[in-house]
């Protein structure tokens, strides 16, 4: 699981979601220093990437390559929650990563089971544990629901459009 060590101050957010990638959520401005990437999924039919900065250890990039349909689940249940939630960016432990020569050792790969709830104006991606949330940290439109352990256990999209939601629907059949 991905953990956090820190927060820092929120970051700016650009979204795009089309028929081929269902969504790729970018934050702050580039860096010159190659990303590592976490990626967790089924191993077949599902895969999310987390672009983590090898520098700041922050996250850069989140994308939701591909998704079994059936872990896509509608609903009309509101997002709210009463859980504690803090502003900011979350910084990511990268001690596992191994780093060589080598362009492979920038990818951390899990598998780990997530599936998505699909609300009127949210979208939630969570990941398969026997952990809770019990904190958010928000960055603009992207909220990530933390454990007690640190893990990141959901990433929430927060406020799309109709015209989004309706993008993400078409892009998983």
């Amino acid at each position: 699981m991905l953990k956090i060590v820190n927060e820092i101050d929120c970051e700016k957010v650009a979204l795009e979601m089309d028929e081929y990638i269902h969504f790729n959520v970018e934050f702050g401005e580039n860096d010159l220093f190659s990303p590592l990437y976490w990626r967790g999924g089924d191993g077949s039919l599902s895969l999310i990437e987390i672009g983590i900065s090898e520098k700041e250890k922050k996250v850069r990039s989140i994308t939701l390559t591909s998704v079994n349909k059936e872990k896509v689940i509608e609903t009309e249940k509101n997002i709210l929650s009463q859980l504690p939630e803090t502003k900011g960016m979350v910084v990511c432990n990268t001690n596992c990563w191994f780093r060589t020569e080598n362009f492979e050792s920038n990818f951390k790969d899990e598998l780990i089971e997530f599936h998505i709830l699909l609300g009127d104006n949210y979208l939630s991606l969570i990941f398969e544990s026997s952990e809770q949330i019990i904190r958010y940290v928000t960055n603009e439109k992207i909220r990530f629901g933390i454990s007690e352990n640190n893990a990141i256990l959901s990433i929430d999209i927060l406020d799309l459009s109709r015209k989004q939601i309706e993008i993400f629907r078409e892009s998983i059949q």
